[in-house]
């Protein structure tokens, strides 16, 4: 160190920038140290190759590793249609959407679109081959077509030429599960078809759909919630609160 202080005495800023700077050109590429040998980075070839060989095994060898350990975990993921491998927190715990979740009268146009862009999937699929048309007595088997909704079930509130009641102040609210004591449609098969489970997984899926007509001269609230033997839900009815088989809706005029 005194060495390296010694001969830099006597010297300006400028010179000791500019064999700082020479320094670092022979670090970076040296044409001939002291054995004789070009080195760039301070190693020679050799060394360079010994190092790119060792990095090459090494990262190799992680590679192998990360590749064996996710073969092994993806061995644990069950196939698409047999579903999650961890149920407990889904089994008897479904999900109840409205749509649309808050109804204002002077909203039309923004509800329709909601309600129109959920039945999209359903229009049509009563006549594509893709779907069969099931009945009460039907049980769906596994790797079977899925089953076709027919929205003219959903009586008076499948109207798109009245924009769903929304243009008469009583719009239809759309579910994905029901509650018995309001007023359902269609009146004469309440509830789910239950025809349309077991659900596996198929992209091509659709649940079936309840409707629910309102009045909404009065504001007021609708407080929705599945009914089943094995069904669970919680406290709260409020979705952002973590609702399961329960749904809130404000009506707003």
């Amino acid at each position: 160190m005194a060495y390296a202080k010694q001969g830099q005495e006597g010297k300006t800023r400028l010179e000791r920038l500019q064999d700082t700077a020479r320094d670092f050109a022979h670090f970076l590429y040296n044409r001939d140290n002291e054995e004789g040998k070009i080195t760039v980075l301070g190693r020679d070839g050799a060394s360079w190759a010994k190092l790119s060989v060792f990095f090459l095994i090494f990262y190799g060898c992680l590679a192998g590793f990360f590749a064996a350990m996710l073969n092994i975990f993806l061995t644990t993921v069950p196939e698409k249609e047999m579903g999650p491998k961890v149920r407990r927190f889904l089994d008897n715990r479904p999900g109840l959407i409205p749509t649309p979740l808050i109804v204002k009268s002077g909203e039309v146009d923004k509800n329709v679109k909601k309600v129109e862009s959920f039945l999209k999937p359903y229009i049509g699929m009563m006549n594509n081959p893709a779907y069969q048309n099931c009945t009460n007595e039907t049980r769906r088997e596994k790797g079977s077509k899925p089953c076709a909704f027919d929205l003219t079930t959903l009586g008076e509130c499948y109207s798109p030429e009245k924009n769903f009641g929304y243009d008469e102040g009583t719009p239809c609210i759309f579910f994905k599960m029901n509650k018995d004591n309001l007023d359902i449609f269609p009146r004469d098969k309440p509830g789910f078809l239950t025809y349309f489970y077991p659900f596996y997984s198929e992209e091509d899926w659709y649940a079936p759909i309840a409707a629910l007509k309102v009045n909404t001269t009065d504001a007021g609230v609708v407080l929705c919630q599945v009914h089943g033997k094995n069904i669970e839900v919680t406290e709260t009815f409020r979705l952002n609160r973590g609702a399961i088989g329960k749904a809130r809706i404000e009506i707003q005029p």
